[in-house]
């Protein structure tokens, strides 16, 4: 009975906790407010009855995921054509969309280094960006790296610094490449600059020099009563107050106005599906990359899996569990590890500078993410191979004289190849696919690190490039089927072989 009871109790705490998630007002807003907008949700819900949650992301992959169907109340974007899109598609309220936030493109650098620079139509490029790298976001796919390029080109500096510009995924990797030290500077939203501590505003470029940068908000359908009254709030003082504490200014015009587009690439009317150079490029990138990362690990990976095979000590436990952590880790994190490990100023990167060798947003960066992300596969499929080998055979070879290093060669290699092969395709095909720690540390740069998994992510960042991004999706497929074919053929083979020897 007491079972019954408790029983009874926990069903009606889910079913109670199910209907309070329904009252929740949920907001769909871009990355950039993810400081400030927690702050002014705290505020509404000290003063009304409704909870809310928040989901951060970029904005066109919030409005994919309203335009599928996701349960959103109120959506804010940094990218009025997002809301564009949305609009099209009934998604949104008729008369609640309301241009909310505007805000400021900054100049930053790491912090501490001190600098003095004036920005305004008759600017001439500032000495310290005659070299190194600058960050933006990517014109084609990120509000303020669109924002940055028709600044960039009214002050007449884009074309000199197009050869040294880092195309950062999001607004948010742009400032990491600057807070790490990775890069000379970046073009970053006011807001984001005054989000960290780890870098320093020099100036504010030119209101005129790009598009007005508003941020419009908007009720999704169904309409709801909690959506109105936290839109509301939004645009109200308190609200105003904290959102402007963190780099923004409110709009301060009527709901349902008009938020100005910005300038860019209009949507292509659908282009062939054959893939176009750059997809091309970003393909032989991926088989290059992955090439190398397969490389790099194949002999560590072979020396490691022989020690786990064959040897016993204490502590092979906790060696097993480190090798295989990239295995089961987001790779996000070994992206970010090996950013700290690289970035400027560490002993790894001193050293490597004097060696004039630079692996940061360079191919080798996403050599290295990948071979490390897929070493554990690797030791995995070689440690298996060796201790399917029938030791009785070594122990033969021994007997007839054959030196280690013989019965290496003659004997385990050949009966362990199997397992070799297996594993470095298994690895190659990890590297193809890998997306997280690229992006983290090498990240998004056109002809250098963008890879097929990086390039599908930036085509579904820009409104009306599916096409492209289903024709990398297919080439994908294809690469990573064709590996994993590949690979078994080639251990059914040498299966044949060694049985019929």
């Amino acid at each position: 009975m007491c079972a019954r009871s408790s029983l009874a109790a926990w069903f009606l705490l889910v079913i109670a906790a199910a209907a309070h998630a329904e009252d929740r007002v949920r907001v769909y807003a871009a990355a950039s407010l993810s400081e400030r907008l927690p702050v002014v949700a705290r505020a509404y819900e000290a003063r009304s009855r409704d909870a809310v949650s928040c989901n951060f992301a970029a904005s066109g992959v919030l409005a994919r995921q309203i335009a599928a169907g996701a349960r959103a109340d109120v959506y804010i974007s940094a990218d009025p054509k997002w809301m564009d899109r949305l609009a099209q598609r009934g998604r949104i309220g008729a008369g609640s969309r309301t241009p909310l936030l505007r805000n400021r493109l900054a100049l930053v650098t790491p912090a501490g280094v001190e600098r003095a620079v004036r920005l305004d139509g008759a600017s001439s490029l500032p000495g310290f960006l005659e070299t190194g790298r600058l960050a933006i976001g990517d014109p084609a796919a990120v509000p303020a790296g669109r924002y940055a390029k028709q600044a960039l080109t009214h002050l007449g500096w884009w074309d000199r610094l197009r050869g040294r510009l880092v195309t950062a995924s999001d607004v948010r990797a742009a400032l990491r490449f600057v807070a790490t030290g990775r890069v000379r500077a970046g073009i970053v939203y006011r807001s984001d600059a005054r989000a960290s501590d780890r870098v320093r505003a020099l100036a504010l470029l030119p209101a005129g020099s790009h598009a007005p940068i508003v941020y419009p908000a908007a009720i999704c359908r169904p309409v709801t009563d909690r959506a109105e009254r936290f839109l509301r709030f939004l645009r109200g003082p308190r609200a105003a107050a904290i959102l402007e504490a963190g780099g923004f200014e409110t709009a301060g015009t009527r709901p349902g106005a008009a938020t100005r587009p910005i300038p860019g690439k209009a949507d292509a009317g659908g282009p062939a599906w054959r893939p176009g150079p750059a997809e091309w490029r970003a393909l032989l990138l991926s088989v290059r990359v992955a090439a190398v990362a397969v490389a790099i690990g194949a002999v560590p990976a072979v020396l490691v899996a022989w020690v786990l095979a064959r040897w016993a000590f204490r502590g092979k436990m906790i060696l097993e569990a480190l090798l295989h952590l990239p295995l089961v880790l987001p790779p996000v994190v070994v992206g970010w590890g090996l950013l700290l490990l690289f970035q400027r100023g560490s002993p790894l990167a001193v050293a490597l500078g004097e060696l004039g060798i630079e692996i940061a947003f360079t191919w080798k960066a996403a050599a290295l993410a990948a071979a490390i992300v897929g070493f554990p596969l690797m030791v995995r499929s070689v440690r298996l191979g060796l201790e399917l080998v029938d030791r009785g055979l070594e122990d033969a070879a021994r007997s007839l004289g054959a030196r280690p290093l013989d019965r290496w060669l003659t004997v385990t290699l050949p009966l362990a190849a199997p397992g070799i092969v297996t594993g470095a395709i298994l690895a190659f095909a990890r590297a193809l696919g890998e997306f997280g720690a690229t992006i983290t540390f090498a990240g998004n740069v056109a002809g250098e690190t963008r890879t097929l998994p990086l390039a599908i992510y930036r085509h579904t960042q820009v409104p009306g490039e599916a096409l492209p991004a289903m024709r990398l999706a297919g080439l994908s497929v294809l690469l990573s089927l064709a590996a994993l074919m590949v690979s078994e053929w080639l251990a059914r083979r040498l299966r044949r072989r060694l049985e019929a020897e």
